[in-house]
């Protein structure tokens, strides 16, 4: 969490970083400490709907030169079900068609999806290549780890993406051709003993989406 100032003509930057660990709910915390000076835009990257909703305490208000001063690129629990969908739409024609005196949104609000584009697709690559775009990487595993991978990202305090490497075929020589008393045979019989031991662990912990996708994993590796 960011702000510039502007005095007497010179340009400083102040950069404030809130635990939201220590002040929850954030939003509590933001309007006893930034009523008096807002904030001109709120990049929600999570999708905190109550920071939204109380967003009228610590940010502008939109413009006819700034109609979107709330954009919400992110979602902390995206719906698994189709009551969920239905939820969540209903939520967003809520927030966005509705006055604030009807029960709607502060207004501001804007809820920012990309498709795929090969031309911003391009642009990233590019990006990369040149060394203007890096991507933070929290941690690395191999695929005899995959559950390890899971359990990092269940925790939702990850810094960065979780890489899980699959292992590399060499020139000529396929998969799923392999022996199975080679090293390629032994690790697969290693990938699935291991998602078979955590299965029925994670089936219990996990949400139904991530549910399903550990059961077609599962599956893809007997195969």
């Amino acid at each position: 969490m960011g702000k510039i100032k502007q005095k007497a003509g010179i340009r400083s930057s102040l950069l404030v970083t809130i635990d939201y660990t220590k002040h929850d709910p954030l939003h509590l915390y933001l309007a006893s400490h930034y009523s008096t000076s807002p904030f001109d835009l709120i990049l929600d990257t999570i999708g905190l709907q109550p920071l939204y909703d109380h967003s009228t305490s610590y940010l502008t208000r939109p413009t006819s030169g700034r109609q979107h001063t709330y954009l919400n690129i992110g979602m902390l629990y995206p719906p698994t079900t189709f009551f969920g969908f239905c939820r969540t739409a209903l939520s967003l024609m809520r927030i966005t068609l509705l006055s604030s005196f009807l029960g709607g949104g502060p207004g501001g609000y804007s809820l920012v999806r990309t498709g795929p584009s090969k031309t911003r697709i391009e642009k990233v690559r590019r990006l990369v290549e040149e060394g203007k775009l890096r991507v933070v990487v929290d941690s690395v595993w191999d695929m005899g780890d995959a559950m390890k991978a899971y359990e990092r990202s269940m925790t939702k305090h990850a810094k960065g993406k979780i890489v899980v490497k699959i292992q590399e075929v060499g020139e000529g020589e396929e998969e799923e051709h392999c022996e199975e008393g080679s090293a390629t045979g032994k690790e697969k019989n290693m990938s699935k003993s291991l998602m078979q031991e955590n299965k029925a662990r994670w089936s219990k912990r996990a949400s139904p989406g991530v549910r399903f996708g550990l059961k077609d994993l599962v599956t893809e590796t007997k195969k």
